[in-house]
């Protein structure tokens, strides 16, 4: 299957994902591929999650192997057939999470967790 094809087949993480709060308010989550700020990513892309108040203080990752958290801040992504991927992370900051798709998510639509301390942001 050609990377083309799978990433027009993992249209998931996309588009405006609304997401409830621990502390009872709604914030935005929104999900694009890096290469190109569309709403299709493919396994092995690097995304970014949109939103506010994810973090602190904006933190790189300054290690390689890529850490799993970064200031706190985990991202989970559910693959289509429901296996739960821990994301490896870039940087993390108040308003923007860059990260790597993990190479074995199955295509099709999946959800997106962004953990931040006591804060959960999740769609699908």
């Amino acid at each position: 299957m050609s990377t083309i094809h799978r990433s027009l087949c993992f249209a998931t993480l996309a588009v405006s994902l609304t997401a409830s709060v621990f502390a009872q308010t709604t914030s935005t989550l929104t999900n694009t591929s890096m290469a190109n700020y569309g709403p299709i990513v493919a396994p092995d892309a690097i995304a970014a999650a949109w939103g506010t108040n994810f973090a602190s203080q904006s933190t790189p990752a300054t290690t390689i192997p890529l850490p799993t958290s970064l200031g706190g801040v985990q991202v989970l992504v559910t693959d289509s057939k429901g296996s739960k991927l821990t994301a490896s992370l870039f940087m993390v900051s108040s308003g923007q999470i860059n990260y790597v798709i993990p190479g074995t998510a199955a295509l099709g639509t999946g959800t997106v967790t962004v953990t931040s301390g006591s804060n959960t942001f999740q769609g699908p």
